[in-house]
């Protein structure tokens, strides 16, 4: 077969699909997007990836504040347990306070955005 005849079967087959489909192949009308379309978007694409990031920082917010809770009550059980018995308010204090901080590093270092 010949380059022409090979041709002519692809633009009869283009044209028996479009009659039998109702259409004319996509191909055919590739439509090209405006200036206002893309911006637009382009627009829609940066919400997006601005919405992400407020929904990810919030959960890092939230995620520290969980440490920060759970850190404090486990640092005041411990501070109470390990401390004498003349200082087991300090004690009690101070556990709450390492806990409490190192709870609350851990649990944003938890959430990675």
């Amino acid at each position: 077969m010949s380059k022409k005849t090979v041709l002519s079967a692809v633009v009869a087959a283009i044209a028996v699909t479009s009659l039998v489909a109702g259409s004319v192949p996509s191909v055919a009308l590739a439509k090209h997007k405006t200036a206002a379309q893309i911006q637009a978007e382009k627009d829609a694409r940066l919400r997006r990836e601005e919405e992400a990031k407020a929904a990810c920082e919030q959960e890092k917010k939230d995620s520290k504040n969980k440490g920060a809770v759970i850190g404090a009550v486990a640092g005041a059980v411990g501070g109470n347990v390990i401390s004498g018995k003349k200082s087991k308010g300090m004690g009690t204090i101070a556990g709450a306070v390492v806990g409490g901080v190192v709870g609350a590093k851990m649990g944003k270092d938890k959430v990675k955005c």
